[in-house]
């Protein structure tokens, strides 16, 4: 790509990033998505993760009163977990459930680089819990 001009670049950028299959056209202005779905199915669950976390700390900082290291760890995971937020939530703006054929070859190397992101954060986050179950 780096011999290409820019302009050759830019129409590259703009073709669909896959052939579509026998009998499919390419819909690269309006592709049919979950974009709505996505969103709601985020929201619920990072809810859900928040209600636990804080059910935790609220148990062990107030009936408890004695925070182990497991439970510094369980924080750690889910500090990380709050910084997964925002690349999943930009990657579900890009293209919940699209079609490849559907997305341009930028779109495309944009949510590749959202999942590499994600992919580390994920890791990172599995790590520290992981780590906090292990103690």
């Amino acid at each position: 790509m780096s011999k290409l001009s820019p302009e050759q670049r830019q129409a590259l950028l703009a073709e669909p990033a896959g052939p579509p299959p026998p009998g499919m056209v390419a819909n690269l202005a309006n592709p049919p998505s979950l974009h709505d779905a996505g969103h709601a199915i985020a929201l619920v669950f990072w809810g859900v993760a928040f209600i636990c976390i804080a059910i935790r700390l609220y148990t062990k900082t107030f009936i408890i009163k004695q925070l182990r290291i497991s439970d510094y760890m369980m924080f750690m995971a889910w500090a990380v977990c709050i910084g997964y937020i925002a690349p999943s939530w930009l990657l579900g703006n890009l293209a919940p459930a699209v079609d490849q054929w559907n997305l341009t070859l930028q779109d495309f190397m944009t949510m590749l680089y959202y999942t590499y992101v994600l992919s580390m954060l994920g890791t990172t986050s599995g790590l520290a819990m992981d780590f906090s179950s292990s103690i």
